[in-house]
């Protein structure tokens, strides 16, 4: 931290507003990244200051990027449909798989690493799409259309701003409400960090001490001459309600409450009643191995591999493939039992024990707010690091358990690393040096002899466990069948080294 007042040239960048934090501004760093940040910029005041300042009080700064490995568990908790995220610290290097899961559908603007920026993520059953011509440009603000069955489409949006003093955002702001309110007959939800921490949002009037009272003011008249209404009445983060929720349809949103968030920002949590327009969930068909006529199974690949054989010399290698692939996918359907059942939305490592635990977090919070005993602090901090501890499972090494994330890192990189050539390129003579062929006078490969036998064997080496190929064949299937299908599958591989042809799949 620093607030002195004596002259250094020592600076360092402020992760919110780009701009230089000297020893003349009251900053802050955090103990995880060691990110600075004007105290303003953090909506951090005198108070505050000071108070991190006299303690060894760990402070940390909010990124989507740092707590990759805590959303997985809130989602599961929460199973939102929508989730608006502000100051992602995210750039383009940052794929949307390393953040959410592959239920949702994302939508960003990035800033950088260093902070701001704004996401919409929904769930990738709802009909979502993202609305540029909302946005402003240069402003950190983004838009999705989310279409409802039978009624007026929903707008929802994220926005962010930087800092209490920020004006640019505040006409930004401005400028894509009158674009949003100018369409009709639609439903408007904007969310996200608008940093106004001195208003009442209870009172409906400026707290004592406001910073910047004329920005206030002119934000609350914002949002009632676009027509909206602020929903959430509770503060987010210490006794101030910096993130909120906009609506023109307040009518619609029958329960709002605020739950623990991942950083020192809790999290408004809000049920919008509305029937939204859902995309049929694939349906998969899984079969019950247990309840198979093997015997006719075996007797079909028989009759598989035969008529593999006869046709050996006569068919191409493409056709004796597809001829095989779909008398096997024919008997497969016919012989065993399937039950259909809807794609996987669940997190399988989200355990009943995890649940337990969040779920007592959860209580241990709301029972604090109600009661305002703060010994349950250190209660409430130290459930979740374990939480955060379970999700981050070990990594063996050398037999021993591994839980530093330093370690772990190694250890992944070092296998990374082993799995991956040099890159290098060498000159012909390198090559050929290298492969230690040296002369005209290289030995010719023997041929190639492809037996029964071994493609039985390779067969009978499967893990039936594991998923279906482009093919559709279930690893289960070729390894109960490898005696009847070995014939067939060797001839076609015998077709295929003679002509040179490999089938499409």
């Amino acid at each position: 931290m620093s607030n002195d007042n004596t002259s250094c040239t020592s600076s360092w960048i402020c992760g919110t507003c780009d701009a230089t934090v000297t020893w003349n501004d009251i900053g802050v760093v955090c103990d995880r990244c060691n990110q600075w940040y004007h105290g303003l910029c953090q909506s951090i005041g005198s108070a505050t200051y000071n108070q991190l300042n006299d303690s060894s009080e760990q402070w940390y700064c909010a990124s989507v990027s740092s707590k990759r490995a805590e959303f997985p568990h809130l989602i599961d908790s929460l199973k939102p449909d929508i989730i608006i995220g502000t100051e992602t610290w995210l750039d383009p290097d940052i794929s949307e798989a390393e953040i959410f899961p592959h239920s949702f559908k994302l939508y960003r603007k990035d800033r950088n690493r260093s902070g701001g920026g704004v996401l919409i993520a929904v769930r990738d059953n709802i009909d979502s799409y993202k609305v540029p011509d909302l946005e402003v440009e240069d402003y950190e603000i983004i838009w999705a259309h989310i279409k409802l069955k039978g009624r007026r489409s929903l707008y929802v949006a994220s926005f962010y701003r930087p800092n209490v003093a920020d004006t640019d955002s505040l006409a930004g702001l401005q400028i894509t409400l009158q674009r949003a309110t100018q369409m009709k007959n639609a439903h408007l939800l904007i969310g996200g960090d608008f940093n106004f921490p001195g208003w009442n949002w209870n009172s409906m009037k400026l707290k004592e001490k406001c910073p910047f009272p004329n920005l206030h003011l002119n934000f609350v008249d914002i949002v009632y001459d676009h027509g909206l209404q602020q929903i959430i009445d509770e503060p987010t983060r210490g006794e101030n309600t910096l993130d909120l929720v906009l609506t023109n349809s307040p009518q619609l949103i029958p329960r709002v409450k605020i739950i623990p968030g991942l950083s020192d920002h809790d999290i408004p949590y809000c049920e919008f009643s509305l029937n939204t327009t859902k995309k049929a969930q694939p349906i998969r068909e899984i079969p019950l191995y247990a309840k198979a006529n093997w015997e006719n199974l075996r007797n079909s690949a028989k009759n598989i591999s035969c008529n593999i054989l006869t046709n050996e010399y006569k068919s191409p290698t493409e056709d004796l493939w597809c001829d095989f692939k779909n008398a096997l996918l024919e008997a497969v359907k016919e012989f065993i039992p399937h039950k259909t059942t809807k794609s996987k939305t669940s997190m399988p490592w989200i355990t009943s024990n995890l649940k337990r635990m969040i779920a007592k977090k959860n209580h241990l919070y709301r029972k604090m707010k109600k009661s305002g005993d703060e010994k349950l602090t250190t209660e409430i901090r130290i459930l979740k690091q374990t939480i955060q501890r379970e999700m981050r499972p070990p990594l063996k090494k050398e037999g021993h358990l591994i839980s530093d994330p330093k370690e772990q890192a190694e250890i992944l990189n070092k296998q990374f690393q082993s799995v991956f050539s040099e890159g290098k390129e060498f000159s012909n003579a390198e090559f050929l040096n290298k492969t230690s062929m040296k002369t005209t006078n290289t030995p010719i490969m023997n041929d190639i002899t492809i037996t029964e036998e071994g493609v039985m064997k390779l067969l009978l080496k499967l893990n039936p466990h594991k998923a279906s190929g482009p093919d559709n064949l279930s690893p289960r299937i070729l390894k109960e069948l490898a005696p009847e299908l070995a014939p067939g599958i060797t001839a076609i591989f015998k077709s295929s080294l003679a002509s040179g042809v490999i089938p499409s799949d």
